[in-house]
């Protein structure tokens, strides 16, 4: 019984799933204290406003504020340096370079933007032609499973503090919707998806397991 317990407590999908969880409630914990201690929260609660006026008020800036349509608030979770990436990794900053000349991401997007290490390029995507908010993709082609490249990707997710917004796994693909703040001021969404691909290699059409990240602007601060 005592090793089973032991066996339990050390299970790393369990934990990444657990801080994963978590992460989701506490980034809204944080969002709505931010707003209850807000100086105009303050000064709406000291007003000769109605109580039922007041109530109105603070509903709506509620559902402004965890809307997530103000970027002035912190979106992310905390990075868990105790989630091991047990996997070499390697940030997908220079592949991503053609796609962004500007240097419109910034260094800590990059920096929590990772892919397994020997992962192989194999597209890029300007999705907003210049047109519109920053949005682009990158594919690469990993010598993994499914499984391992979910599993995987949790244990970032959970290592480098993104924001899990959903996520959707299956034996045929994994989908995940990720925000975190940019140091630009900026918050920023990235989807991942897992999925195989038929890539025609040496002129034979081959499957392998495909990661793609694509990187977009949600809103200004």
């Amino acid at each position: 019984m005592q090793s089973q317990s032991s066996n339990q407590k050390n299970d790393p999908d369990k934990e990444v799933t657990d801080h994963l969880e978590s992460s989701e409630a506490t980034s809204d914990s944080t969002e709505i204290d931010a707003i209850e201690n807000s100086s105009f929260v303050g000064a709406v609660k000291k007003s000769r406003l109605s109580k039922l006026q007041k109530r109105i008020i603070l509903g709506v800036l509620l559902v402004i504020f965890t809307g997530g349509t103000l970027a002035g608030i912190p979106i992310g979770a905390k990075p868990n340096s105790n989630v091991r990436i047990t996997l070499a990794y390697q940030s997908i900053a220079k592949a991503f370079m053609p796609l962004d000349k500007e240097g419109v991401v910034p260094k800590n997007i990059f920096s929590a933007s990772v892919v397994p290490l020997g992962a192989s390029l194999l597209g890029l995507a300007n999705l907003d032609m210049g047109n519109g908010p920053f949005d682009r993709e990158i594919t690469f082609s990993i010598p993994f499973t499914i499984s391992q490249a979910t599993t995987f990707e949790q244990t970032v997710i959970a290592h480098m503090g993104w924001r899990l917004l959903s996520r959707q796994i299956t034996p045929t693909g994994s989908t995940f919707y990720l925000q975190k703040s940019g140091t630009d001021g900026k918050l920023w969404e990235e989807k991942v998806n897992i999925k195989k691909s038929n890539i025609i290699s040496l002129g034979a059409t081959v499957a392998k397991v495909t990661i793609s990240l694509r990187l977009l602007i949600v809103s200004f601060q």
